[in-house]
């Protein structure tokens, strides 16, 4: 954990950005592994089957995506303002509020996977296996929406580094379990594309499992059982107030990648396929800034909870939350 309350700012952010880059990156290098893996073993058919369901599989989490950044601002104001017993209060609300919306999200992607498929023009050749990945992919969610939750926590107080730790594993992990599924192993039979979603599930549940034991020897206020989970409405209505504006962001985004990939799936699976591997490879570009503003976000909220608005370039607009002993 880093306190940026002190020291310079400049080289905070370089140096808490770096880290975070680098874990950017292994996440973007962790989805071209999955196309490389279903390309070699399954063909380019297949790779468009993935290609088909992605833009819908970045819709379903673009509202948790908001909630989470919700997260991250709100720690690192408490940890700024060295309130550890709010911060317990925060870390239990805003994990309970967007679990809840995970599952009703994931509910509502299942029943209307087939309607979103329709809407994005997915090749009959394809549309089966797209079916299966995509259903599998939502079912699991809750498992990919642990991992975000957790490393946003971890970026709120502070710890890049652990981040970058647990997406090295979970790389590793899923280019092990993804071919393994895909092809089929032992007793396992061969899942084919519904593999590749299989394995990646498998991968966030190993890397979440080990992540968590590995940060509760490591950090104090990780361990669940020290929270505080009573409900505190004030901070549930700032998590989404928070991270609301920011989910309709990512929502567009997303609708646009939507719109898109259903004019390009109108030219056929070979078409889709190629616009697939593009898509992966263009989300390399946008790391440096993401991670910038990652780390900027961090080191203004610490600031702003320690009241040390000098410290902040631009004054947030952000409501900041009131110590535990006001509440």
């Amino acid at each position: 954990m880093q306190d940026f309350t002190e020291g310079r700012i400049d080289r905070q952010v370089i140096s808490f950005s770096m880290p975070i880059m680098f874990g950017n990156f292994l996440l973007s290098i962790y989805g071209i592994i999955n196309l490389i893996w279903v390309g070699r073993l399954l063909g380019h058919t297949a790779v468009a089957a993935v290609s088909a369901a992605m833009p819908i599989i970045m819709l379903m989490p673009a509202f948790l995506i908001g909630l989470a950044m919700a997260a991250n601002v709100l720690i690192s104001q408490a940890f700024g303002r060295k309130d550890f017993v709010l911060l317990r209060k925060i870390l239990s609300n805003s994990f309970m509020a967007s679990l809840l919306s995970c599952l009703i999200i994931s509910l509502i992607g299942l029943l209307l996977r087939h309607t979103l498929l329709a809407w994005v023009h997915t090749p009959p050749e394809i549309y089966d296996m797209t079916a299966a990945y995509l259903t599998i992919v939502i079912a699991t969610m809750v498992l990919q929406f642990f991992l975000n939750w957790m490393n946003a926590m971890l970026r709120g107080l502070g710890d890049a580094k652990t981040v970058a730790q647990i997406l090295v594993l979970l790389v590793i992990t899923n280019t092990t379990f993804v071919p393994l599924f895909i092809s089929g192993f032992g007793p396992v039979p061969a899942f084919g594309v519904a593999g590749a979603a299989i394995g990646t599930a498998t991968a966030a549940l190993a890397t979440g499992l080990i992540g968590y034991l590995y940060m509760v020897r490591r950090n104090p206020y990780i361990n669940m059982k020290s929270w505080d989970f009573s409900v505190d409405w004030h901070i549930v209505r700032q998590v989404f107030i928070i991270g609301v504006p920011a989910s309709l962001q990512m929502l567009v985004v997303s609708l646009a990648g939507i719109l898109i990939v259903s004019l390009v799936n109108r030219y056929g699976a070979d078409v889709t396929a190629a616009f697939g591997i593009g898509m992966q490879v263009d989300m390399l570009a946008a790391i440096p800034s993401m991670s910038i503003g990652m780390a900027a976000t961090t080191i203004a909220g610490q600031n702003l909870g320690a009241g040390k608005m000098a410290r902040i370039a631009v004054h947030s607009r952000e409501e900041a939350i009131p110590n535990s002993r006001d509440m």
